[in-house]
């Protein structure tokens, strides 16, 4: 039996993915016009949030969190390490053999800055290792938390305190 998709869910991810391609393609030409107009931060400040709403609308607790983690490090985790290593490889043979110019200076210790800062090899797919950590956090909460204000109170005091501390922008 095959599960019946949610046309609205399909568009609002269409339409997400399209303010992705979009945000990436301005920022990446000065000469574009609309690279610093309304319209794009007005797209840049909602294509994230998007994401991470929809991804809340699927987030379900049934499981045992050792199967849990398991499932999302195969859907987040793999696929961030795939990528990042994939673009370090390509930086090390762009920068490092041919020494092409990008925007952000590259260094063969950039490998490692995953781990210290928020600027690494691939910063594009940041998102899939905050999205893990967020639905770790989530889990946990959900788990433990004794309602849905109590839940909620606990989410948004975790969030401004992130936001508070810098470890979220």
């Amino acid at each position: 039996m095959m599960k019946q998709r949610l046309e609205y869910i399909d568009l609002a991810k269409g339409f997400a993915m399209l303010m992705v391609v979009y945000i990436h393609i301005s920022i990446n030409y000065a000469d574009n016009p609309f690279a610093d107009s309304w319209v794009r931060r007005m797209m840049g400040s909602m294509f994230m949030p998007i994401f991470f709403i929809m991804s809340g609308f699927f987030f379900s607790v049934k499981q045992p969190f050792r199967d849990w983690v398991k499932k999302k490090t195969k859907r987040l985790i793999v696929p961030f390490l795939v990528f990042y290593l994939l673009t370090y490889l390509m930086n090390c043979v762009l920068c490092g053999l041919l020494h092409v110019q990008t925007k952000n200076e590259f260094h063969y210790g950039d490998l490692f800055q995953v781990f210290f800062r928020d600027v690494f090899a691939n910063n594009v797919i940041w998102f899939l290792l905050a999205l893990f950590w967020s639905s770790v956090i989530l889990y946990v909460i959900a788990k433990n938390g004794r309602g849905r204000i109590w839940q909620t109170l606990l989410v948004v005091i975790l969030g401004g305190g992130a936001k508070s501390l810098g470890i979220m922008n």
